[in-house]
């Protein structure tokens, strides 16, 4: 690192409070500890993407922000001062929000780089303009713009490893889940999405594993709980009895499974980021998202959209037009074609 941080033993990355972001934002540590080697660094994350650095080789450790032990203003206060207590040379605030680098602030974090965003300027030391270019960059590297800035060598390695590893017991569970490998390829299906807006229809996820199922392949429904519904909508709408993990995993299970997949097809959601960043083969169903900033990421990924439509990406969490075309344009034969373009590819990859 440069001189300013020659110091910065102690360092604080505020993780991203969505799954996939969190995915992004891996790469972070691991630009810091090749900088840096001695350094010790710790992750502060909500209880719900925490998870994503377990394992993770270049984080010495995870605070969780449990909103169930106090609400409210007294809860930041208590964190802050909790924070306090481990003296950090260095904050990296990857959240734009005006909490995060507030939170910074008052835990006494002697350097806080991040984004001045959300009227926060003035609690930062080391503040990037977030403009619109920025904006459209690809979020890791967004990410990394913030370590670099900070000090850290980001070309030293190479920018975007994605880091997301699972234990042996892990990956035992995930097999008892998914049962006994068929023949065929495995294929997950990720049928959710926190947007409205990227989510292919439910009776054309159904028509496709039904597709899938009459070829020999084994089908599995994934998720958080949060997808549990649509996965069941699918699986009620298939002709055929589907296997619905959805619900029925915590994320670092869910991770697993995703890694015992020969391919997964997805929305753009969390499930897409934890396939790519292992190395599984993810086919996107893209509309409302620009996958410039949000991915796949990597020689795994492959996307599936209407190139045509004038209003993708929107970058809406609903359609302004109501009517979902850049979803309803994409049929169950498209995504056939292109699944076994992928599993028949030279290399297996497409």
């Amino acid at each position: 690192m440069r001189d300013k941080t020659k110091q910065s033993s102690k360092i604080l990355i505020r993780s991203p409070n969505w799954v996939g972001d969190a995915v992004m934002a891996t790469p972070v540590p691991r630009a810091l500890k090749r900088t840096l080697p001695d350094c010790q660094v710790h992750i502060l994350a909500k209880s719900w993407v925490a998870p994503i650095w377990e394992k993770h080789p270049d984080v010495d450790r995870i605070i969780v922000m449990d909103p169930e032990k106090r609400r409210g203003f007294w809860r930041w206060i208590s964190l802050a001062m909790s924070l306090r207590n481990f003296q950090y040379n260095l904050a990296i605030i990857l959240p734009n929000s005006f909490s995060a680098a507030w939170l910074a602030f008052w835990a006494g974090c002697q350097t806080r780089v991040g984004y001045s965003s959300d009227h926060r300027g003035w609690l930062l030391n080391i503040k990037l303009p977030w403009t619109n270019g920025t904006r459209h960059l690809a979020r890791p590297q967004i990410y990394l713009n913030l370590a670099r800035a900070a000090g850290a060598d980001v070309d030293l390695c190479q920018e975007r490893i994605f880091t997301l590893k699972i234990s042996a017991e892990e990956s035992a569970r995930a097999d008892k889940l998914l049962g006994p490998k068929t023949s065929g390829p495995r294929i997950g299906l990720a049928p959710g999405s926190v947007a409205l807006s990227r989510r292919w229809p439910a009776e054309r996820y159904a028509q496709l594993a039904d597709r899938l199922i009459k070829q020999g392949y084994q089908v599995v429904l994934i998720g958080s709980d949060e997808d549990r519904r649509v996965a069941l909508a699918v699986a009620r709408k298939a002709r055929n009895k589907l296997l619905v993990l959805a619900g029925e995993t915590n994320l670092r299970e869910g991770l697993a499974i995703i890694r015992r997949l020969d391919l997964l097809v997805s929305n753009d959601s969390g499930a897409m980021h934890l396939a790519y960043a292992q190395g599984t083969k993810v086919l996107v169903l893209q509309g409302a998202a620009d996958p410039r900033v949000t991915g796949p990421f990597g020689n795994c990924g492959f996307i599936l959209r209407d190139e045509n439509l004038k209003c993708s990406p929107c970058m809406r969490n609903e359609c302004p037009r109501k009517d979902l075309k850049c979803m309803r344009n994409i049929s169950v034969a498209q995504v056939w074609q292109k699944i076994q373009a992928i599993l028949s590819g030279p290399d297996k990859s497409g």
